[in-house]
């Protein structure tokens, strides 16, 4: 069994080796933690937003540079491992540039973060506000015009924003329950769908080499493939 406080007390001195006194307070749990990182992964999101428009731009053949991504994002996520295992800090890449290289570097490193975060969130809501406008419209909830995209989307940030304000621990409640919804959700639908696919293959094998263009009709070629590729790695960061 760890012993809290020894542990604290090693966090503490990690922390004196850069500079830093022990301020954070844990508020949150090991699994509060991954589903924190879990979420920010977001399948669902990925996978509907996403994955639909490489499909659409590059066709089945999408799949496979999915596969080529993975594997770009796995040695990424071993960096990253590395990193804070040597750098135990908040603020994660402008830390490690900074002792990497120099400030100046680290601090042009966490601005770009931070234009990652306020372009990320944006969007990420944006996919929100388009199903659920597209969902109260179908279901004759609102007429058509109504619930534009960019009202829901301002909406759902608001909302988020108001939560964390509250409290972080309402946040890591509500955070495990939409995670843990999502993994059980996920996993049921793959099995359905490769128990479906099994009964009934729809296509060969040749149908994951196309690469025609649903937009154009035309082949995607290079640019539907490193579209794909940037899709990818986006989802999978």
């Amino acid at each position: 069994m760890i012993d809290s406080k020894s542990l604290s007390g090693n966090e503490s001195r990690d922390l004196a080796r850069f500079g830093y006194t022990q301020q954070l307070k844990r508020t949150i749990r090991g699994f509060s933690s991954f589903a924190l990182s879990f979420s920010l992964i977001s399948m669902t999101t990925g996978i509907f937003g996403d994955f639909r428009q490489g499909i659409r731009h590059a066709g089945p053949a999408v799949i496979g540079s999915w596969c080529i991504a993975v594997i770009g994002q796995l040695l990424v996520a071993l960096i990253i491992a590395e990193l804070s295992a040597h750098y135990p800090l908040s603020g994660y890449g402008y830390q490690w540039a900074s002792r990497l290289t120099n400030a100046r570097f680290g601090f042009f490193t966490g601005w770009l973060l931070l234009l990652q975060w306020i372009t990320g969130l944006p969007g990420i809501c944006g996919v929100v506000g388009e199903y659920l406008g597209g969902l109260a419209r179908s279901q004759g909830y609102a007429p058509p015009g109504w619930l534009s995209v960019p009202a829901i989307t301002v909406v759902v940030i608001t909302a988020a924003a108001f939560i964390h304000i509250v409290s972080i621990k309402v946040v890591a409640i509500w955070n495990n329950a939409g995670v843990i919804t999502e993994i059980v959700g996920s996993v049921g639908v793959a099995l359905v769908l490769l128990w479906a696919a099994g009964l009934h293959p729809p296509h060969g094998f040749r149908f994951l080499l196309n690469h025609t263009s649903y937009y154009t009709g035309q082949p995607a070629h290079l640019t539907g493939f490193v579209l794909s590729l940037l899709m990818g790695a986006w989802c999978l960061t």
